[in-house]
């Protein structure tokens, strides 16, 4: 097991972490990619700071940690799963 604490829709955190998984373990050989945020609220309330923290938490991250990690998968030959679960939830019209 091995802990790190970084926010995953900011490159520089995740380049520190796998690299330091790199370090500790000396390769990658599977990444499992599951991330999601929400935010809830209808048309009038969310703004686009809201839209922004959804798709940064889900789209943004999942690229950013594929990206980095696809180097280390092809060297080991290894694989990775992505699961990315957004969940915005607007409603656009008050019933």
């Amino acid at each position: 097991m091995y802990a790190f604490c970084g926010d995953v829709s900011k490159a520089d955190d995740v380049q520190k972490f796998v690299s330091s998984v790199v370090s500790k373990f000396g390769r990658i050989d599977y990444v499992i990619n599951i991330v999601g945020v929400k935010r809830m609220g209808n048309i009038e309330t969310c703004s686009l700071d809201d839209l922004d923290f959804v798709l940064n938490g889900s789209v943004r991250s999942t690229f950013i940690v594929s990206k980095t990690c696809v180097p280390h998968l092809i060297e080991t030959k290894g694989t990775f799963d992505v699961c990315v679960y957004t969940s915005f939830y607007l409603n656009f019209l008050h019933t």
